[in-house]
């Protein structure tokens, strides 16, 4: 599958004009759409660089910095970029002004790659090195990550963690994005126990290993066992066993006492009908261990249970733990998520993340966002936390959902991992917390640091078509996007031609078009401009005959 990114929109980049670069200011806007975590790796730089106290941060020697740190992923790297990094650290961070050094200098020494120090005696050199710079350059821990999934919506992680870490990676595959982050790699099949273990002992008698780390739903239990067969540090398999497992979490929280949904356990449609007449309708049916909200659906009425249990059979029988369906309370309100970061056994709620589902009776989830001034944090923080007690979770990161009823917050599930939908990189853009660093930090026995540096909020909005057929036509009115600089990322995940199938016969995986992101001062700016994009889409497909477009078992998301 061929995906865009910015670049196909007008007037983002020469592909637009179908021309080469021939400016500076396009040569550096290619880089930058091509190589997104630079800018996250020089911003942690000069947060470090103050936080031990420097007063002046020079660009030249942050781009050395990166350049000794990512030897093979600094390709194109020009030293003429430094003004427009500079530029765009102080457009985010005002406060630095005085700190950033934007003129270029000619000779400080500070300044020049590291080969020339070498011809400095030693007291010579560390007279003349600044106060950011550490003069010994000490090797960096260095973390394990098992599959790091896809490129689109999980390259900011493993970017995040490269920027404070060197990675060494187990994954199904022979890399390919991932090259410009790892030191080195495996390859093995996650799902095979055995497999996962032979990888991770002869990447551990290659290195030192400071941590394991995954954000992979599907993997959770394996690389718990993993990290415990290396010594690392982890939650223990059972806990990530009860976190796959919902009718598990839903035993959990009654016996804690975290408000939640009354849920019964069905093999067949005659269980079934007779939990949901126990429960009472309307009831939701799901896969007690799969995700993505594969299989989810919402039964109304008795006339509604038999399409519903078969729509959550067939998600049931592609997960790995089990192949139960549960028939659940339908809670009414609201649906949002926190974002949870733990550590040894305390956790804090760092986000809210409201949510836009599809019209019933799926639970697709179309839009997200994330404002760092939202209110609601106070009341759902708490309900969060002992929800992540009760599962008996001690280090990591939580994507809690819960719905918020006339009754007050109640759980839906806990996800013990950083949440999709690039909801970690909008957590990022509204508070400046980064997730996938504190779960590395966790990982490796280090308090994360959870400070806010930005109080703004973010937004996606997940592209369906309004009914499953052939992608017809699917663009962005000509020249938008050169005039919203509060656009994103616009990313098309399908092209003209491509069939699209809706739940019941397909899911997410066969239904998306793309997405884009966008970022406001508040919740409802960003609802405003989402409005505004979704008015310049053009969107269309030619309706066919539906067939089943369900993931097979181990499809990772």
């Amino acid at each position: 599958m061929t995906v865009g990114t910015q670049q196909d929109l007008p007037g983002l980049g020469p592909l637009a004009y179908g021309r080469k670069p021939s400016t500076l200011a396009e040569q550096f806007e290619n880089f930058d759409r091509e190589h997104p975590w630079l800018y996250t790796a020089l911003e942690q730089l000069v947060s470090r660089r103050l936080a031990s106290g420097a007063r002046r941060v020079g660009m030249k020697a942050l781009f050395e910095t990166l350049r000794w740190r990512h030897p093979y992923g600094m390709k194109g790297l020009n030293n003429n970029y430094t003004a427009f990094y500079a530029r765009q650290l102080l457009a985010a961070h005002p406060e630095w002004a005085p700190v950033i050094e934007v003129r270029r200098r000619r000779t400080p020494v500070a300044l020049y790659p590291l080969t020339r120090f070498r011809r400095l005696p030693r007291p010579a050199l560390v007279a003349r090195l600044p106060t950011f710079w550490s003069c010994s350059l000490p090797s960096r821990p260095i973390v394990l990550v098992v599959e790091p999934a896809d490129e689109v919506l999980r390259g900011y992680c493993l970017d995040s963690v490269a920027a404070a870490y060197d990675i060494v990676l187990i994954t199904h595959s022979a890399p390919t994005w991932e090259r410009r982050c790892i030191r080195d790699v495996e390859i093995a099949d996650p799902a095979d126990e055995a497999a996962l273990l032979a990888a991770g002992r002869a990447l551990a008698a290659r290195h030192t290993l400071d941590g394991v780390v995954t954000w992979s739903e599907w993997d959770l239990v394996n690389v718990a066992r993993l990290a415990e067969h290396l010594g690392l540090r982890t939650n223990t398999p059972q806990v990530m066993r009860h976190c796959r497992n919902k009718a598990a979490q839903r035993a959990l929280f009654a016996r804690h006492r975290v408000p939640s949904a009354k849920t019964m356990t069905a093999h067949t449609l005659l269980e079934a009908a007779l939990a949901a007449e126990t429960i009472g309708y309307p009831v939701v049916l799901k896969p007690a261990a799969y995700a993505a909200s594969i299989g989810v659906s919402r039964a109304a009425r008795a006339e509604d249970l038999p399409g519903a249990f078969d729509f959550a059979q067939a998600g049931a029988e592609l997960s790995r733990e089990s192949a139960a369906v549960l028939v659940e309370e339908c809670l009414e309100g609201p649906e949002v998520s926190v974002e949870c970061v733990t550590h040894r056994g305390t956790t804090r709620a760092v986000a809210v993340t409201r949510k836009t589902l599809s019209p019933a009776p799926y639970f697709e989830e179309i839009a997200h966002s994330v404002d760092a001034n939202d209110p609601l944090l106070v009341q759902v923080g708490p309900v969060a936390s002992s929800a992540v007690r009760a599962l008996g979770l001690t280090d990591g990161i939580q994507h809690v959902e819960m719905r918020l009823t006339d009754a007050g917050p109640r759980l839906v599930e806990v996800n013990a991992r950083i949440a999709g939908d690039l909801i970690g990189q909008l957590v990022h853009l509204a508070t400046g917390v980064d997730l996938a660093r504190a779960a590395a930090d966790i990982a490796c026995g280090t308090t994360p640091d959870l400070t806010r540096t930005r109080r703004t909020a973010a937004g996606i909005r997940l592209l369906y078509p309004e009914v499953s057929g052939t992608l017809t036509a699917r663009h962005l009115s000509e020249g938008f996007a050169a005039h919203t600089p509060w656009l994103r990322q616009v990313h098309w995940l399908r092209e003209v031609g491509e069939t699209l199938t809706l739940p019941p016969a397909g899911s997410m995986y066969s239904a998306r078009v793309g997405f884009f992101t966008v970022t406001g001062t508040s919740t409802r700016q960003v609802a405003q401009r989402t409005r505004l994009v979704l008015d310049q889409l053009t969107l269309t497909t030619t309706p066919n005959s539906q067939r089943s477009h369900l993931p097979e078992a181990g499809t990772r998301a």
